[in-house]
């Protein structure tokens, strides 16, 4: 782990003197970077299930904050991440004049397919409060059932330490989002919006390019781990 401290050096000769000030603005410039890049990913814990429950908080460090769930599974079988709005469409979700919903000429009542179930999900999607919700809602239970595969985080709002890779591999990126947090203060003797602006774009880039390169990765597992099911191995041409 490294200490948020270690971005002061980086950041201090065109941010104010007070170091409280240079923290805050590294630490939501990290919040902003994982947001946009997704680099910070992880399993995470397996999660058991309980018969007929709805949503499920995922174990993440006390430093750490969710984002959001790339790859998810259930009983090791791959769930399909989808949107509210997609799992209407999946789902042929209608309603009528009374606000009942129908599910291809269905009457299911005002849930609609959030109060379907079976014995296994097919679906999930991330709540507002970072849980997440299995579609359909499973009727069993399953000891650590839930496996997240790829979960990615960012520092919570109170972390003072971050994963090391973030230091050694983006401090410059991540130093220019601190800075550019602190050159558009308005009313402060360190304030120049202008240069703070063109930091901010080059911090957008940089964050933009790194998650590129995060979803390549990604990818580059994925097509790995699937030769080998299939009898492939690593270098086979």
């Amino acid at each position: 782990m490294t200490s948020l401290k270690e971005w002061i050096g980086y950041i201090e000769p065109e941010g104010p003197a007070d170091p409280s000030a240079i923290l805050r603005a590294t630490r939501d410039a990290l919040g902003e970077f994982c947001e946009i890049s997704t680099i910070w990913r992880e399993e995470t814990e397996r999660v058991s299930t309980v018969a007929d429950t709805v949503a499920y908080t995922l174990r993440v460090p006390d430093w750490s904050a969710i984002v959001d769930v790339l790859e998810l599974e259930y009983d090791d079988l791959i769930l399909t991440p989808a949107t509210e709005k997609e799992l209407d469409v999946i789902y042929g979700i209608g309603s009528d004049l009374k606000g009942n919903q129908w599910m291809w000429g269905v009457v299911t009542g005002v849930q609609g397919w959030r109060a379907l179930t079976a014995t296994s999900p097919e679906y999930f999607y991330l709540l507002p409060t970072r849980q997440i919700r299995l579609v359909p809602i499973p009727t069993t239970a399953l000891t650590n059932g839930l496996t997240p595969r790829v979960v990615v985080l960012k520092p919570s709002y109170k972390a003072m330490e971050v994963p090391e890779f973030l230091f050694e591999h983006y401090r410059d990126d991540i130093a220019l989002g601190a800075k550019a947090r602190l050159l558009k203060q308005s009313n402060v003797p360190w304030s120049n919006p202008r240069i703070g602006e063109e930091y901010y774009q080059q911090f957008v880039q940089k964050a933009a390019q790194a998650k590129m390169r995060a979803d390549s990765s990604n990818l580059m597992r994925n097509v790995v781990v699937g030769s080998t099911l299939f009898g492939g191995y690593e270098g086979e041409g």
